[in-house]
């Protein structure tokens, strides 16, 4: 047998899943997101690069930094507010689990 003789065969046994997830909608400059992600180098370390996302328009801001210190947080945010002329009204820190 055919993968595809089986999906056919098999359709009917197949349930449609419901979607799990509820659209969000955003007005533009209401919410953006902040995160860090971290870079591993071989032979340099690791780096760190802040991002920030508008969730409206989904406009991409990073920055590589050495560390992610406060310092460098506070200087992410000044770089990308001046890369893109303002900011979002709320910029709530994403939060890893």
């Amino acid at each position: 047998m055919s993968y595809p003789l089986v999906v056919k065969h098999t359709r009917e046994l197949r349930s449609k899943k419901e979607k799990v997830y509820h659209p969000l909608d955003f007005l533009p400059g209401e919410e953006g997101q902040v995160d860090w992600c971290i870079i591993s180098h071989l032979g340099m370390g690791r780096l760190y690069c802040f991002v920030l996302i508008l969730s409206y328009s989904r406009y991409l801001f990073a920055h590589i930094f050495p560390r992610s210190s406060f310092e460098f947080f506070i200087e992410g945010h000044i770089k990308a507010f001046s890369s893109m002329n303002g900011t979002a009204r709320s910029l709530p820190l994403k939060r890893s689990s």
